[in-house]
């Protein structure tokens, strides 16, 4: 009797340390996540330029002496094609072209029949080939795919196209918005757009929200890559991850990320579904996301501008 009694104490001992132990592990996780989170806010103020937060696009449309003017639908339905709407002509204005990853057929067609439908030029690469949608086969290595793609892209589209936007079949991007938000921009400048993150000494824009080149960046890039047979170098190729490897190529140009998010520091490129990022503490406190971004947002009702200009994960059923 009197083993059992002391085992049973013992068992109990132990079992609250383990408790004990647990709810620990999570507060001191919790604790750190909001040092973390108030650390990064600072350094991203005192380190990093803020200048995209407001690009004055009202200011752009007076300089080009345009305003806004509420139309009736009904006028819009009846006139049909003898109005331009601000969507057409920015269409007209900030040609775009869409660099997409896709994995299948299917994920392909979804992309090409919603928001890939307002870019001006779209580029599926993937390690199919498929003439419908078209599929441009490449390496089955991010980095290599990209270059291929790129290579390929700047050389037909070279003179038509002011921004790229580079992104995956998982990423839903609001078009309008992109060209809303780089109208006042000048593209033959080298701006390198997304949401940065950081990994030891490396900052980059994650390819989860999408990664934004202007020509000139753009132009910088195919300075070094003008031979396509280059993106099969060793030698030259920084990273098997495409994001990781623009982030290096552009950081040689000292072309860096910036501040991307909207005057409330609400997020414009979102590395997650916005119903996530909706509802807070639905983000796990373990997500890379609180670890590694250098511009945090706010999860809830202020997690995404209003101008937000891509989601992540979006599913295409």
């Amino acid at each position: 009797m009197i083993c059992i009694s002391d085992c049973s104490r013992i068992y109990q001992s132990r079992m609250f340390l383990f408790i004990f132990a647990c709810i620990s592990g999570f507060l001191f996780a919790f604790v750190w996540r909001q040092y973390e989170q108030t650390v990064k806010f600072s350094l991203s103020f005192n380190h990093y330029s803020s200048s995209l937060v407001d690009t004055s696009y009202g200011k752009w449309l007076k300089q080009n002496g345009l305003m806004h003017k509420a139309i009736p639908e009904e006028n819009i339905s009846f006139a049909q094609n003898a109005i331009e709407t601000e969507a057409m002509y920015l269409q007209k204005k900030i040609p775009v072209l869409c660099m997409i990853f896709v994995k299948s057929h299917k994920t392909a067609m979804a992309v090409k029949e919603t928001w890939a439908k307002h870019c001006n030029f779209a580029v599926n690469l993937g390690s199919f080939v498929d003439e419908e949608i078209p599929v441009l086969k490449v390496s089955p290595i991010p980095f290599q795919a990209f270059c291929q793609g790129f290579v390929s892209a700047w050389i037909k589209y070279e003179d038509s196209i002011k921004w790229m936007v580079i992104v995956d079949d998982k990423t839903y991007v609001i078009v309008e918005n992109l060209r809303y938000y780089v109208a006042s921009l000048n593209s033959s400048h080298p701006y390198y757009l997304g949401h940065p993150v950081k990994d030891f000494s490396n900052i980059y824009n994650t390819a989860d929200a999408g990664i934004v080149l202007s020509h000139g960046a753009l132009k910088l890039l195919f300075s070094i890559y003008s031979d396509g047979n280059k993106c099969f170098d060793k030698d030259k190729k920084s990273s098997n991850y495409y994001d990781v490897g623009i982030g290096k190529i552009m950081k040689k140009f000292e072309v860096f990320p910036v501040d991307t998010r909207d005057k409330k520091t609400r997020g414009r490129f979102n590395p997650f579904p916005i119903e996530k990022m909706l509802i807070p503490g639905f983000t796990s406190i373990f997500n890379p996301y609180w670890r590694s971004s250098v511009y945090l947002s706010s999860e809830g009702s202020n997690c995404c501008s209003n101008d937000a200009i891509t989601f992540h994960a979006v599913p295409t059923d």
